[in-house]
């Protein structure tokens, strides 16, 4: 008797586990538009994080000596399910060259590897922080 409560039990809870993974499914598949904040695997830079922050240190063509700024940029972007960038835009700023600059480093960035839902390749909205120290 025992046996069969705990069988049911295991039954109804893998039933609607399955149910809610079918339901996610269906929802990645039907809504192109549908971005991700927190998807179960994140997006990722080609070589990880130290080698996007090496990337953008070699690629910033924001020169100490123009300005004394020191301070960071985030900018707010789309890893599409490609892996490309589409959305580019600063959400908190310095000035007007830092700001721009900040953008024009995202948009070469190359292709991540997409994050995923389910094992599906998902749109994920990402922010990232780049530094400006002028005072080197």
């Amino acid at each position: 008797m025992r046996l069969l409560l705990i069988f049911q039990v295991a039954f109804l809870f893998i039933t609607q586990l399955q149910a809610q993974i079918e339901q996610t499914d269906s929802l990645i598949n039907k809504d192109e538009d549908l971005v991700f904040v927190n998807p179960e695997v994140p997006p990722r830079f080609p070589g990880g994080y130290d080698s996007l922050y090496t990337f953008i240190k070699q690629n910033n063509n924001w020169r100490v000596g123009q300005e004394t700024i020191v301070g960071k940029v985030f900018v707010q972007f789309i890893v599409e399910k490609d892996g490309t960038i589409t959305n580019i835009k600063v959400i908190k700023g310095l000035n007007e060259s830092c700001d721009t600059e900040a953008k024009r480093l995202v948009s070469i960035l190359p292709n991540f590897k997409p994050g995923e839902q389910s094992g599906i390749p998902v749109k994920m909205r990402m922010v990232l922080p780049i530094n400006f120290d002028g005072l080197k």
